[in-house]
């Protein structure tokens, strides 16, 4: 079966100097029509007992309404020894809402020890951009069920990473208005609203 793409989240080269062409092969990733918005929880524990606590979060993320992938790191750096991230994404938002509510997720977070944090981003697929160094490099949103890899001519001149964004090509991305100060939630917790149009990254290039 042919692969057939959503229009709205292929992106245009419109910064593209004439007759542009890259000097090295990469590949950004397309979606099958149906999936236009996901949502990434990223999870992270810091002090000695940050392993057990990532393993209790995923035995949470287990059960119907669990994420479509998931990934697991810790810092690599010897001043911070103790800090490890849980990567968890929906295609599905009522799942993702139904799991932040129910109580697996609530008994996880009302845990004392050790220090931990929750960042969650609703993602429409017309603002993001997912860029890869290797065809087969399957992290993030590449591992998402009916994705493919696809040729990137949008690679190596100035504004090449926006281009890669698909609403670029018809919307400025302008800023939004100056985020306000964090609000404190209950103890030990901090709430941010973040303006429009910010940007968010996460990668997992390699050396190559």
């Amino acid at each position: 079966m042919a692969f057939v793409s959503d229009p709205e989240l292929e992106p245009r080269p419109r910064n593209a100097p004439p007759g542009h062409w890259p000097d090295f092969t990469t590949y950004y990733l397309r979606y099958p029509v149906g999936i236009r918005e996901v949502v990434r929880v990223t999870i992270g524990a810091e002090g000695d007992d940050a392993s057990g606590f990532i393993d209790r979060a995923v035995e949470a993320l287990r059960g119907p309404d669990a994420p479509l992938t998931l990934e697991r790191g810790r810092v690599m750096v010897p001043a911070d020894p103790h800090t490890e991230i849980l990567f968890a994404y929906w295609d599905d938002l009522d799942a993702h809402r139904r799991w932040s509510e129910g109580d697996a997720c609530g008994r996880l977070f009302d845990a004392a020890r050790p220090a931990h944090w929750r960042e969650t981003a609703f993602l429409p697929l017309t603002h993001t951009e997912t860029h890869f160094a290797q065809q087969t490099r399957e992290t993030g949103l590449g591992r998402v069920p009916g994705t493919q890899h696809a040729f990137c001519p949008m690679v190596g001149y100035w504004g090449s990473a926006r281009d890669r964004i698909p609403v670029a090509a018809d919307d400025a991305l302008e800023p939004g208005s100056q985020v306000p100060a964090p609000r404190r939630e209950g103890d030990g917790e901090l709430s941010v609203v973040a303006p429009a149009n910010i940007c968010t990254i996460r990668t997992s290039q390699d050396w190559q």
